[in-house]
């Protein structure tokens, strides 16, 4: 937190005043700074001792810095209160030369150091959350779904706010209860390892948060009533947490939550700016899933066919490069069909095309349903169909085809031809193969299905 810099009286309002002695150790306040320490039990104790633990090392530094002759310096720290919250401060400090005070005097007379305290709550607060804003826009940004953009989210806020443990919680199937959807650890410790002895035990925060609609703090889950005591808080290595509701339009839809392995007071701006950050992850990830489905959607469009509602061709290749690399690895045989509805440019000629499309729908229909799962049936174009027979030899995958025939809608007959892959051929060669046994069965009189030589 500690931002050091050369200042002049002037650029800090003096809103509390403490005295030190040449050891920097407090020796009077007046009542604004009794006010924001929340006591006077600083009395006698090292300013340094008031600030957060990582504060302290550049308090120290920059308190040995001071000249009596030299300028007045500023920096800002985590200032513990008596009553343990810890508020961002602002501090500008004077050395001068100390002077002997008459007993009973004022202590203050014999200060080696001034020190002019701050709170910044207000601008620490504004930092955290537009610090907050843009961990949650770029995570938002950098992904493509949104469980990739919560991953990046959880480790950059958890990082950048100072926490050593994260993680994600999401309705479960039975959409009542919530489940850890992912971890995170500042020191990259294996999710798998977090979430049964650790995170488990932090639940009821998380569930609380979830429930209530408003982020939850705990500066010591072992005296929150979360963690029933220190030994299952030390046992779990956790102390401080927050836990924060992810809504979107106003209802709750997961929790993200961070744990210290120490206890942590209270920062309202911390809790302030992910408090705004959840409503912003929720609106942002309905808006990521939106988009993600409109391309889901135009992707299926893009790769199926309007009338039969198959595969076209375009996915019909995709998945014949898919099945062949497969069949590589598991040495199964692929066998493919094509079909074609025999004397299809006369049944429209007679009967009009809305009828020979009822004949194309109806038919796709009815070789679907003779197919396993596994299987691919595409419109390859026009009254051609392509099937795709995975894990059967050739002589099966011919039965298979000609159930296929013989559930032809319409009145009207198909002829087929099938090849089996040879282990070597590109897709394209397998089926021109297969094509060439259609023609063989055209040429033989049509309504038949020739297997590929």
């Amino acid at each position: 937190m500690t931002d050091q810099s050369r200042t002049s009286p002037g650029q800090i309002e003096p809103e509390a005043r403490v005295s030190l002695d040449a050891d920097g150790v407090v020796v009077a306040i007046d009542e604004a700074a009794e006010e924001l320490l929340g006591d006077r039990t600083a009395l006698g104790r090292p300013l340094t001792d008031l600030a957060v633990e990582a504060d302290r090392p550049a308090l120290s530094a920059l308190l040995g810095g001071l000249r009596p002759d030299g300028p007045a310096l500023r920096t800002s720290f985590g200032l513990r209160r008596g009553d343990g919250h810890v508020v961002p401060t602002a501090l500008l400090a004077i050395a001068s030369p100390g002077v002997g005070a008459p007993a009973g005097g004022d202590p203050s007379a014999t200060a080696q150091v001034t020190a002019y305290l701050h709170d910044i709550s207000a601008q620490h607060s504004a930092e955290q959350a537009l610090a907050a804003t843009q961990t949650v826009i770029a995570a938002i940004t950098r992904a493509h779904a949104p469980e990739v953009a919560l991953e990046s989210l959880v480790e950059s806020l958890g990082a950048s706010m100072g926490w050593e443990l994260g993680g994600y919680w999401r309705l479960a199937a039975d959409d009542t209860t919530l489940e850890l959807a992912l971890a995170w650890s500042v020191a990259g410790e294996d999710a798998r390892t977090i979430v049964p002895e650790r995170f488990g035990l932090a639940g009821s925060l998380t569930e609380r948060a979830f429930r209530v609609g408003e982020a939850q703090w705990a500066t010591d889950l072992a005296t929150n009533g979360v963690l029933s005591t220190a030994t299952m808080a030390d046992a779990a290595g956790l102390r401080g947490a927050v836990a924060v509701p992810i809504t979107r339009m106003g209802r709750p839809i997961g929790v993200i939550g961070f744990f210290s392995s120490s206890p942590r007071p209270l920062d309202r701006g911390v809790l302030s700016a992910l408090s705004i950050a959840g409503t912003q992850v929720g609106e942002l990830l309905g808006m990521l899933q939106e988009r993600g489905d409109a391309v889901d959607s135009l992707r299926r469009l893009a790769l199926t066919d309007e009338l039969t509602g198959l595969p076209n061709r375009r996915a019909w290749e995709e998945a014949v490069r898919r099945e062949l690399a497969r069949a590589v690895r598991d040495r199964h045989p692929v066998c493919i069909a094509v079909l074609d509805l025999d004397g299809f440019k006369r049944f429209n000629d007679e009967h009009g095309h809305q009828a020979g499309d009822r004949v194309l729908a109806e038919s796709a229909r009815a070789w679907q349903s003779q197919l396993r799962s596994s299987d691919v049936l595409a419109r390859y174009g026009g009254e051609e169909f392509a099937a795709l027979i995975p894990a059967w030899p050739l002589d099966i995958a011919v039965e298979v085809v000609e159930r296929l025939r013989l559930a032809t809608a319409g009145g009207v007959t198909a002829s087929a031809g099938v090849a089996s892959w040879d282990g070597r051929e590109t897709g394209e060669e397998l089926f021109g193969r297969a094509d060439a046994a259609l023609y063989e069965a055209k040429q033989s009189g049509r309504d038949r299905t020739v297997a590929a030589r």
